[in-house]
């Protein structure tokens, strides 16, 4: 999913530079292609779901 539209996916429309941010830092599992930098929405939630039962 495009990082912008993530970000107000996540209702952080007015907080782009913080989701940036996160993506920047390896918060966010992403990827670049050519010029766009996508969020992997399925990698997320299958850290999530590990993440739940540790």
């Amino acid at each position: 999913m495009p990082w912008r539209e993530f970000a107000n996916w996540i209702r952080m429309e007015n907080e782009h530079d913080t989701v940036r941010g996160w993506i920047r830092n390896g918060y966010l599992p992403s990827k670049k292609i050519g010029k766009y930098v996508l969020v992997n929405v399925a990698l997320l939630t299958k850290q999530l779901m590990e993440e739940e039962w540790e």
